[in-house]
């Protein structure tokens, strides 16, 4: 198919012809599609033709605040829902947020009658000092190309930015009128922190023993930290497994015992133990001991040569619930007689 304009009678062919395009004839999916941390929209039937947003139109969307604009005025909506301009290049800005710092962004387009400037294609954001910043795809695969129809997925991998991106947009253009726009997919992943912290030390379930606890963390120890705090990074999906447990305002330099749980102890209330509350019941599994640097150490994805998580605490595919706690040496005399103490606990709901 050659770089030339179609003239407008074929496009009024087209659009009086049996049909409509199906919105894509390929069936790639991106590989973390539906994985927790990730949002989906898609568009196939577009409604604003200029200067005015178009919003997703797929029920599968997750991300309804996805825009997109066509920015050329003149253009026109085809009887087939689609976006076209018979005098000029439309051009096209798709905006986009997402709850947490972007990492991945795969954008699918399916255009009909002349080819598209795919060069034109970049992701935009603005950096926290205020600057524009532009970024040229990792990746742009076509997947279909017939005589009138080209579909293509392009995709960014972010991860490596120092920038934490959470409002973003991509800008894209044709090179010659009578370029439509048929249909979009855009899938995004970004970072969240999985699980929901449950019996800290704070009173709202079982009093530390010396009442020494603060909201979202263990009992108090004698570093006078606040009290020892676990949390997650990562994807809660077995089958795509990146969590890390950081067990952190721990004792400058000791040992903690990351485990696992089936239940939540004394419905999650827990029960005092040493200096701090356990948390965590059921069927245990000693994840893994760690040494703390600066009072804090990690264990899972991507810690050194950690299992997953998900291997190691034999989490079924298909995912379950799980508990995680961290239990820690202090052994100077502080509160009770106890040489130990231990983190808030930290629910994660496996996919």
């Amino acid at each position: 198919m050659s770089h030339r304009h179609v003239p407008a009678i074929l496009l009024a062919l087209t659009a009086s012809g049996a049909g409509a395009w199906a919105a894509f004839t390929s069936n790639y999916t991106a590989p973390f599609h539906g994985a927790p941390c990730t949002e989906y929209s898609a568009f196939e039937t577009f409604t604003q033709a200029n200067l005015l947003p178009n919003y997703p139109d797929d029920p599968a969307t997750t991300s309804p605040d996805t825009s997109l604009v066509q920015l050329v005025p003149g253009a026109i909506i085809t009887p087939q829902g689609n976006i076209d301009h018979l005098v000029l290049p439309p051009s096209f800005e798709l905006s986009d947020s997402v709850p947490d710092d972007l990492q991945e962004v795969v954008f699918q387009l399916c255009v009909l009658l002349n080819q598209f400037d795919w060069t034109s294609v970049v992701l935009e954001y603005v950096d926290a000092g205020g600057m524009v910043r532009t970024i040229v795809p990792d990746s742009s695969v076509q997947l279909v190309f017939q005589m009138g129809r080209e579909e293509r997925v392009i995709s960014w991998n972010l991860s490596a930015l120092p920038d934490v991106i959470t409002t973003y947009r991509i800008r894209f253009s044709a090179q010659y009128p009578s370029t439509t726009l048929d249909a979009i997919r855009l899938d995004t992943r970004y970072v969240c922190t999985p699980g929901t912290v449950f019996c800290a030390g704070d009173g709202t379930g079982a009093a530390c023993p010396c009442a020494n606890g603060q909201p979202g963390r263990g009992c108090e120890n004698s570093f006078a930290t606040g009290g020892g705090i676990l949390s997650a990074t990562g994807m809660a999906d077995v089958a795509n497994d990146t969590v890390a447990l950081t067990a952190s305002a721990l004792p400058p330099s000791t040992t903690v015992l990351f485990f696992q749980g089936t239940a939540a102890q004394s419905g999650g209330s827990g029960i005092a133990f040493g200096d701090g509350v356990r948390c965590v019941s059921g069927n245990i599994v000693r994840l893994g001991l760690k040494n703390t640097a600066g009072g804090t150490a990690s264990y899972g994805h991507g810690v050194g040569t950690d299992p997953d998580i998900s291997v190691r605490g034999a989490v079924p595919t298909g995912g379950a619930t799980r508990y995680y706690q961290g239990w820690y040496r202090n052994a100077a005399a502080f509160c009770t007689s106890a040489p130990f103490n231990l983190t808030n606990g930290l629910r994660i709901d496996w996919m």
